[in-house]
């Protein structure tokens, strides 16, 4: 058993429904029991208290939502322990310090509630930033698989976190693992060894790639080099995979992924759920 929590954030919404339903396709996978968290704020999302109809208790809406993600969770997954709980305040928050006793940290790419505009601004940014384990973002249509392989954002040392939980992820799924490293746009050939940069980065680039694979021999690697956006080109070469893993920060390629148009154009187009690992 993997005594680390899968934490779950649920608000009602079809997101957190696919979060949840991906979280405990996970929980099966590594043994891990689940915390299902639903983030209790009121007001919320501008609605004012004179707004609610009378006779009507928020608080008591959040325990029979909760409750009923919670039944979901556990027909899903029989064997696997559930465990719920309703927490009062500011979405970010609760989801930083869950983090610091979870192995992931499992949510929806948009929401309501607790969790609205969860990926939007600055809570997306803050979970990104400063979790402290893994976060996993699935989308609300179900655009998941179980059986394509794992892919991996290669873009120097600050991805090297990202590029083991990849090779792990693949080990454990038994699925090959597809490494990318987006070059910038130019004509030149990928990696254009006629320019000292470029050649000092393949080096590298190819040398912690073999690190890790060296500690996964069983895992078949399949590499790219590709010149483009690396949103676009992770949001491509994510269609047939069932992950895409991405460090929470980067060089090149893959600078600044989640704090500016390349999380947003990977969030909103990529085929699979996506995992941002920072670096420890």
């Amino acid at each position: 058993m993997n005594h680390q929590p899968i934490v779950v954030g649920v608000d009602g919404s079809s997101w957190s429904e696919a979060a949840l339903e991906w979280a405990m396709v996970e929980a099966r996978r590594r043994t891990a029991p689940v915390v299902v968290l639903h983030a209790f704020e009121w007001p919320m999302m501008g609605v004012p208290l004179s707004g609610v109809p009378s006779g009507y208790d928020p608080r008591q809406a959040a325990r029979v939502m909760l409750l009923g993600a919670t039944e979901r969770a556990r027909t899903r997954a029989p064997g696997v322990e559930v465990t719920s709980r309703l927490e009062n305040g500011p979405p970010a928050r609760l989801l930083l310090a869950e983090s610091r006793r979870a192995g992931l940290l499992v949510l929806g790419s948009r929401g309501l509630g607790g969790f609205a505009g969860l990926l939007a601004g600055s809570v997306a940014t803050t979970v990104a930033e400063h979790a402290s384990c893994p976060v996993v973002v699935v989308r609300g249509d179900g655009a998941y698989r179980t059986d394509g392989p794992v892919l991996a954002g290669v873009d120097g040392p600050a991805a090297d976190a990202a590029i083991g939980w990849a090779f792990d992820a693949a080990a454990l799924y038994s699925v090959p693992l597809l490494a990318v490293h987006a070059w910038p746009p130019g004509p030149a050939r990928v990696p254009d060894l006629s320019d000292p940069d470029e050649e000092e980065a393949a080096i590298r680039t190819y040398e912690q790639i073999g690190r890790w694979q060296q500690k996964y021999p069983r895992v078949r690697l399949d590499q790219l080099d590709v010149r483009g956006h690396p949103g676009a080109v992770l949001a491509e070469q994510s269609v047939g995979a069932q992950l895409a893993v991405v460090g929470a920060r980067g060089r090149g390629g893959f600078a600044r992924l989640l704090l500016g148009s390349t999380s947003q154009a990977l969030l909103r187009h990529a085929h699979c759920p996506v995992v941002v690992v920072r670096e420890s």
